[in-house]
């Protein structure tokens, strides 16, 4: 959804993911040879940073993985983007609210039904 609102916004977008034949680069962020290859190719001015293991479930079941994917890669995503000279933006997972059901998440105030 970004990268289409990005785009229609005529921001030039190269999405980089582990598993999208939609994007131009899969690359898992645990491996930063690979990260650091990819922007220097894109050479991005941003790089919007929103590649995480999400749900509850899977932390509790392969914590060490979970823990490993997010910061891991979080650090591979912020060193690449140190060695090209990208500005990095971080964006946490709805996992910080907890489960709010049918609940709508909002930064800004309470809780509202969809």
């Amino acid at each position: 959804h970004l990268a289409l609102h990005l785009g229609a916004a005529g921001h030039a977008v190269v999405g980089i993911d582990r598993r999208n034949d939609r994007f131009p680069f899969n690359a898992d962020v645990t491996d930063g040879r690979v990260i650091e290859r990819a922007l220097r190719l894109a050479l991005p001015e941003v790089v919007v940073h929103l590649a995480a293991v999400v749900g509850r479930a899977f932390g509790e079941v392969e914590p060490a993985e979970t823990i490993r994917q997010n910061a891991l890669g979080t650090v591979n995503v912020a060193r690449a983007c140190a060695a090209v000279g990208a500005r990095m933006v971080y964006a946490s997972t709805s996992e910080v609210y907890g489960d709010q059901g049918l609940w709508v998440c909002r930064e800004d105030g309470p809780m509202e039904l969809p």
